[in-house]
């Protein structure tokens, strides 16, 4: 089984991939996915880009905090545990 790596790229119109004052498009992630996967052959590398335009850090309304904690949430953990252990 080999290691896997993921990588959230989150932020503005930058992260997104937007330059050229919106013109172009082209997301920092996908050099960095292509440099990584060179690096580290033997991995599975999984690059997950969440950039919007505007959006800001320090500014409400931004939708940053709100964004972050939604790519963050811990996954669900299945168990089979019985309820008189859970409830003590």
């Amino acid at each position: 089984m080999s290691k896997s790596l993921s990588i959230l790229c989150f932020g503005n119109s930058l992260t997104a991939g937007y330059y050229n004052w919106g013109l172009g498009y082209h997301p920092y992630a996908w050099k960095l996915e292509e440099r990584l996967k060179a690096a580290f052959s033997t991995h599975t590398i999984r690059i997950d880009v969440d950039g919007l335009p505007g959006d800001l850090v320090n500014s409400p309304p931004g939708r940053f905090l709100p964004r972050l904690e939604q790519k963050c949430k811990p996954p669900s953990v299945r168990h089979s545990l019985p309820a008189s252990v859970l409830h003590r």
